[in-house]
This record gives structure tokens, sequence and C-alpha cells, in this order.
């Protein structure tokens, strides 16, 4: 019929017809009519513009309901126009529509699909201070974790309800940081009401060992329910939809049939589907309008939204936060509380800290900065980060604490064997947490950012930074970023979950202050998933210390005037990460695109920009990285914001793929220098050519002398004997026929007749002539060696053009290396 649509090219299968027109394979993939409002008119496209004379000539409905209804239903006409207060966006298989969007085959059904509440707890619970569910408020507990009936705490550390009740004893075993008392320290609760051991507060209300994501990347079967928070979907101040999205008012939510018939019942996070309510478990999935995972659980569209579960740390004094909840000034105050008493059995790896044993946390554990543990493979990803020092106090002192000068610092020796690191804690070499600035034992050079021994090796070149950019800048002449820089935002460690039929964007950074700093985005076909879970994108920005020393090395043109090398703080523009892919994704079929603002205190040409990642030996490369390839694929910037493309991720478990947009020079450029060796290196396959070119001359020209001195030789071996020959008809016409003896010797000889002397010469001299084969013979050698010097000219011509082929290939090889 008309309002049917054709099969599917994969299955086979009739596709079903939207109420948009659009022909789809399941209900579920039917877009949202959305409804039109302030005065708004419906187009025969389906969207809605302030006036029809806005309205396009395209039309998606179907022929035979080409009128598209207020509502956004395909109709045959007006008439056939369901009215607004009837109109449901459902299919008629299941044509009531709930609250939340779920299209159920009857009202009764709608509790089948409202676990998806936006706050973590079950429907009817409320969501206290502390991140607990409760029924209603008055079950919540206070700040210092007294009952709401019992308010008021007591030194013995119990509740009660008036302070009058207190009496005067005190704690008698160990006094927590809330007032209560306990028998050991590890039975203290966090600010928040967890236990030191299970310190993160889920958005479900419960407390856990680890974040979400590092069950995410340990697999599901790894962990247990208490190790770690299950995801749920979470809507700040908006109300959640079936569909796993987060909308204003519950009017605004798609219409969209959530789960099939077999399995009606949608868990938390979602997506999950199951039979009975009681069959959702232990998850870590995100619908794809809200793909990223928080660590407490919560999907979020933006790192940003995660649910605040512990109170912020707001004082400017103490702007740090412990896993326990206490605001600190450096994270070396967080381990204190974190001592071997805290966490009893667990000191097979502990942290020596002011000559107090820290643990170490449990066997294949790491202890972090801030009092969390963590697997061990996972320290660099969930970890915080440490901060750099202040331009007020540029050195890092062996506390992990900033001061003015290493004058300040207090006295600290750590342990044989062991390393001191940012963070006042003792550890192995290589064990240290991650760090911006400068190390222990170091200032910070703040105009240049970087690191120095002695302040004396600081420099202040910001009088030479050029406030106009030029094509050709000395490294002296670009400003270095030092205040509000993209390049040093840092955001805590993300995981996205990403559909092969969903373009999912992954906001990385998003700061309060900057704002969405960095976004990857993941189209949709992108990514070949082996199973039936959804694939994870994994994202965490790096420290400096992770790539610090990573090297930019220039091509040799540029030297004059960048030198060899163009330091970390004028390389690094926009806030570095590092990128995970989950193990069921086997490859990416399409680049993926990132989009970052950058620090324009010189404002680079495009040209001169490029993403980058860190090659096997540990220096930045260019993802496209020969200058032709550059061209082809330039990166765009409009203002600050600058994008490129990629297609590689690591495999997760493995140390990431880093990815930057840096400044490293892309054009040629001419030298306008007598550097002799710069010349040679630029023009030398020119000169390359011309050697050979001169070379074969030379070999040319050998030749054919030598030939002519062969010729000269035999032209005047045959000039002398003709000589000889005209000395001796000379003689014969001077002497007689016959002579005697003038002295009268008793005997006289003879001479004989010159005539027959003459005649004789003659005939010698015909007989000295070669015979005709003889001439023939010799001229067919002649020609034989003619032939000969042609081979050998036309062998040396056909060297000479392998050679010239050679020298193109060596070029090409060494332009790509170079760059």
């Amino acid at each position: 019929s008309a309002t049917s649509c054709p099969a599917s090219a994969k299955s086979g299968k009739a596709l079903l017809r939207c109420y948009s027109g659009d022909c789809v394979e399941s209900y579920t993939q039917c877009p949202l009519i959305k409804p039109c409002l302030n005065g708004e008119v419906r187009c025969a496209d389906g969207f809605c513009v302030d006036s029809a004379e806005a309205c396009t000539l395209n039309n998606k409905c179907p022929s035979g309901f080409r009128y598209r209804c207020y509502t956004g239903e395909c109709a045959s006409g007006p008439q056939e126009c369901r009215d607004p207060g009837q109109s449901t966006g459902c299919p008629k298989s299941m044509p009531f529509r709930c609250e939340n969007g779920a299209c159920v085959r009857s009202s009764s059904s709608c509790n089948q699909t409202s676990s998806v509440t936006g706050t973590g707890c079950s429907n009817g619970n409320i969501k206290c201070w502390n991140g607990e569910c409760k029924e209603n408020v008055d079950q919540c507990p206070q700040l210092n974790n007294c009952p709401a009936l019992l308010p008021y705490r007591c030194l013995n550390g119990t509740c009660v309800s008036s302070t009058s009740m207190c009496g005067t004893d005190t704690c008698t075993g160990f006094l927590c940081t809330d007032g209560s008392c306990a028998q050991s320290q590890s039975l203290c609760p966090t600010s928040f009401g967890c236990p030191y051991n299970q310190p993160i507060r889920c958005g479900i209300g419960s407390c856990a060992a680890y974040p979400s994501s590092s069950a995410v990347i340990l697999g599901e079967t790894a962990v247990s329910s208490v190790d770690t928070c299950s995801s749920y979907v979470f809507c700040d101040s908006e109300v959640a939809c079936a569909d796993g999205s987060c909308a204003q008012t519950f009017d605004l939510c798609p219409a969209v049939v959530s789960c099939p018939n077999t399995t009606p019942y949608k868990c938390k996070d979602g997506v999950t589907c199951v039979s009975d309510i009681t069959q959702c478990s232990l998850g870590f999935r995100c619908p794809p309008a809200n793909p990223l995972l928080c660590s407490a659980g919560g999907c979020v569209d933006t790192a940003s939204d995660c649910p605040a579960v512990n109170e912020l740390c707001t004082d400017e004094l103490k702007p740090r936060q412990c896993a326990n909840g206490d605001c600190v000034h450096y994270y070396a105050d967080c381990l204190p509380s974190f001592s071997t008493t805290s966490r009893p059995g667990l000191v097979e790896n502990e942290v020596k800290l002011q000559g107090i044993s820290v643990s170490g946390c449990g066997a294949n554990e790491y202890l972090c900065s801030n009092g969390l543990c963590v697997p061990i493979s996972q320290k660099d990803m969930i970890c915080p980060i440490i901060p750099r020092c202040s331009e007020a106090t540029p050195y890092r002192c062996h506390d992990g604490r900033c001061y003015v000068s290493a004058d300040s610092c207090p006295a600290q020796n750590c342990p044989d064997n062991t390393v001191a690191c940012t963070d006042g804690t003792c550890r192995d070499s290589g064990e240290c947490p991650r760090y911006d600035g400068c190390d222990v034992g170091e200032y910070i050079c703040w105009e240049e950012q970087s690191c120095a021994k002695d302040l004396k090796y600081c420099v202040n070149n910001t009088k030479s930074y050029l406030l106009n950019p030029t094509d050709k800048p000395l490294i002296g002449e670009i400003g270095v970023c030092t205040d509000d820089c993209y390049r040093d935002l840092r955001s805590e460690f993300v995981t996205a979950s990403v559909y092969s039929a969903a373009t999912t964007v992954i906001l990385v950074v998003d700061d309060s202050r900057l704002g969405q700093a960095l976004t990857v985005t993941v189209p949709a076909g992108a990514v070949s998933i082996s199973d039936g879970n959804p694939g994870y994108i994994f994202a965490v920005t790096a420290s400096e210390s992770q790539i610090r020393t990573a090297e930019n090395f220039v091509r040799r043109e540029f030297f004059n005037r960048l030198g060899e090398i163009i330091q970390y703080s004028r390389t690094v523009l926009s806030t570095p990460f590092y990128c995970w892919k989950s193990a069921n994704i086997a490859s990416f079929s399409l680049n993926f695109t990132v989009e970052a603002i950058i620090d324009r205190t010189y404002r680079h040409p495009a040209r001169d920009i490029c993403l980058a990642s860190l090659s096997s030996t540990g220096g930045w490369r260019c993802v496209f990285p020969s200058i032709k390839d550059r061209e082809a694929n330039p990166v765009t910037i409009t203002d600050n914001r600058v994008s490129g493309s990629f297609g590689e991720c690591a495999k997760v478990g493995s140390t990431g793929k880093l990815y930057a947009f840096i400044y490293t020079p892309g054009a040629e450029e001419s030298l306008e220098n007598n550097n002799v060796f710069g010349v040679l290196q630029r023009y030398w396959p020119i000169i390359a050519v011309s050697c050979a070119l001169i070379a074969t001359l030379l070999l040319f020209i050998v030749y054919y002398f030598q030939r002519k001195l062969r010729y000269r030789k035999k032209y005047r071996q045959e000039k002398k004997k003709q000589k000889d020959k005209k000395i001796e008809l000379e003689r014969m016409k001077e002497v007689g026929a016959a002579g005697g003896n003038v002295g009268g010797g008793e005997h006289a000889d003879m001479e004989r007749n010159p005539l027959q002397i003459t005649i004789d010469n003659v005939n010698n001299l015909q007989s000295m002539l070669p015979s005709d084969d003889a001439r023939k013979k010799r001229y067919a050698e002649e020609e034989k060696t003619k032939k000969q010097r042609e081979n050998y000219i036309n062998t040396l011509e056909e060297e000479n053009q392998k050679l010239l082929s050679l020298v193109d290939n060596l070029k090409s090889e060494l332009e790509q290396e170079i760059a």
C-alpha cells in the first residue's frame, strides 16, 4: 500500500512506518516528534518554524498521506489529523503513552518503566544530602551523621535530641572526624557516612570500594555489587525519560517503545530490559542520550553533570577533597587519615609518609594521593593529578608542599630504596603518582613554564614576545601561556558507552570557568562491536609528568630561528588526553573527530598546528606526518577552537594513545643564510643529480680522448714510414746503375742499376699494401669497434637514468623521515 515501507536490505523483513513518516526496523528507532511551542507552525518536513513562509519544500510523509498534522503525524488530509489532546506518538500496538514517554499496552504497565527515576533512588524515595536514598527527609542523617530525631553529638560520640542530655564522659575508643566514637579508625564513617574501606558513595545510595569505571575496565564478572557502583540515569533538576534521556518536563520526553513485551521492565541504567524488575543486577551501561559513566555510577551527557555525591570543597585554602570527604590544601594532608590502623591487615604495600606508616591497600592495589585504593593497573587513570606549584611558592619540597625557596623546606628523608614523591610520600622508584608542574626539589620557572634546580637558571623572555604574529617568528618571540591555560585543564577519567548505530559525543573536558574545552565525537557506524554489549571509549587528561619530556623536533631548515627542539610549554596548545577502547571493539571504520579550544598566546596559522601523538620513540609526531599529508588533511581553526581527526585508540589495559594539538611548523621555508651544510641538505637532490651527470660526461670525455690518442699514434707511425720511403727514393735517383771502387782495390763491387732498385722498391712498397681481403677485414673490425662504442655509450645513458631514479627515491624517503 501507499503507507507501507519497503523491505529491509539486511534482514529482508518489512520496515515499519513511524508517525513521522520514516521507515525503521523497530519502533524504538522512530524519531522524536517534538511539539511546536510559542505559536510555531508544523512544516511538511516535520520541523517547527515561526511562520509557514519559512517552511522548506521537503516532505517525508508517504504518498497518499502527504499532509503533515500539527501533532507531527502524516495523514491524507487535515480531517484525519488527531486532536492534539488525543495524539500520543505511540504505535497502535502500544498506544498508551506513560508520563515518561514509554509506549505500553495499557496504563497499568507504566510502573514497569518507572524505575528510571533520574536520581538513582527507587521510585518514591528521596536523595539525602550525603547521597543515601530514604523514604522521606526525616530519615536522612544530619551533617554530623546523627539521625534527624537525634541531631546533637555528645563528646562520647552518641547522638541525642538535646545537648542537655549529654554527659561529661568522652570517647574511650577512636574519635572519628564526625565526632562519633568507634573501636578503631577502620570503623569510622567518612564525612558522607560510608566506611573507610568503601569510601565511594554510589548514586543509588550504597557505598563501594571502587568507582564504576574500574569495574568497566576489569569486566563486569571481575567485581561484585559491594566493590563498585552500578550505573543509573542521572538527571539534575530535570526529569528522566523512558529512553534514558533527560528533559525539562515530561511533556518533552520522546514517545518510545523502550522495552519489548517479552522483557517489559526497564532497569535504572535506561538501557537494560528484563522480564522481572528483580533481575536488574550490577551493570555499567549508559544510554546513547547520556553516554558518560560517572565514578558513582550516574549516566550523564557531560562530565560536569556528574552528581556531586560528596560535598565539594569550596574553601580556597582547602580546595582538594580526600577519599573520606575531608577538604585539604595538599593531597599530602589526606594520607595520615589512612594509617595502617584504619585498614588493618593491608600493610603489605604500606607507604611511608613523614614517619607514619600509611596503608598501601591490598594486593595488586595502588594507594592514590587522596587515600583511595584502586587496581594498580589503573593508577594513572583514576588517581588524581598532583597540581603544580604557584608563582608565589614555586619550589616543591620533599613533603609535597610548595614553598618560596628550598631554604623554607622542612627536613625530611625517605627510607633507603625509595624516592620522594610530589604527594609527600616515599615510594619505590617509578611508583610515584602523576603530577603537573615540576618534580620534588625543583623550581617552576613561571614565565617559561619550565623546571630548574635553581632560580638562577630561569629566564624571563616576556619582553621579546610579539603581540602581532609574523610568518617566521623566533622561538623567543613566541609567547608562553601561564594562567588559565587550556593546556593545563584536567578532568577525571571518562567512560563512554558507544553504539554502532548511534553518534556519541564525548565531552572530555568541561571546565566550570573556561567551558567545554575538549570534545571527541564518535560517528554512527565508526565502531565495530564483537558482542551484544555496548562498546566503551575511555579517556583521561594527561599530566605534565607524563609528557613534559616528549621532544618536539623541528626540521633543520627551522634551526636558525626555533632551535632543534621546541619546549613543552610552546609545543602543547590544547588539553592532552589518552584514549582507550574496550576489548569488544575490533576496529574503527571511520575517524573520530576531536575539537578543542587552544591557547593562542601566539596566534599560529593553521598550517603550523597539527593533531599529534607520541611516537614509539617518545617524541611528538603529527597524525598526518608529512607536509603533503598535512596539506591534504589540515586542521580547521575558528577563533581559538580547532578540530582534527584520528582513527586509533589503544586497547584498554595498555599505556593508552595520547593526543594533543601542538605547534610544529608544517610549510617549507627557504633558507636565507650561508650555512653550507643547510644548503647541502636542502638542495642535495639537485646536487646529486648534477654530480651524476658530470661523472657521466667525464667518463665520455676520457673515452673520447683515449680513442683520439690511439688514432694519433697510428697516424704518426704511418707518416714516419712514408718519410722513410721518400728518402729511399731520393737516394735511388742519385746513385748510378753501377760503380767501381774509387780507391782501386783489387775487388770492386758492382752497384745495382738505380732504375732496377727503384723498380724493386716500388714492388716492395706494392707488396706492403694490404690486400682487398685484408682491407675488408680491417673495415669490418672498425665497424665492430664503432658498434661496441655506441653500445657502451647507450649503457652509460641507461645507468645514468637508473641513478637519477634512485636519487628521486632517496629524496622522497628523506623528506618523510625529516617530516
